[in-house]
């Protein structure tokens, strides 16, 4: 078991997207949404560098299209 940094504070939540690559952290105190890459045979977080500017999130939701 591993120990990844959320790359912020406070984390709030997070959430895997719908194809199980990616995972979204909601940092309520950086104001913002970090964005890791899943390895799918080890399970292992990777940066992908993204980051989304949010004010204060705190929960993460997908929700299908419309």
């Amino acid at each position: 078991m591993d120990n990844f940094p959320t790359q912020g504070k406070t984390p709030r939540n997070f959430e895997i997207d719908p194809t199980g690559k990616l995972l979204f952290v909601a940092n309520q105190d950086t104001n913002n949404i970090v964005v890791f890459r899943i390895d799918p045979n080890s399970g292992r977080l990777t940066s992908t560098g993204q980051t989304l500017h949010v004010p204060s999130p705190v929960c993460l939701k997908f929700v299908a299209a419309e």
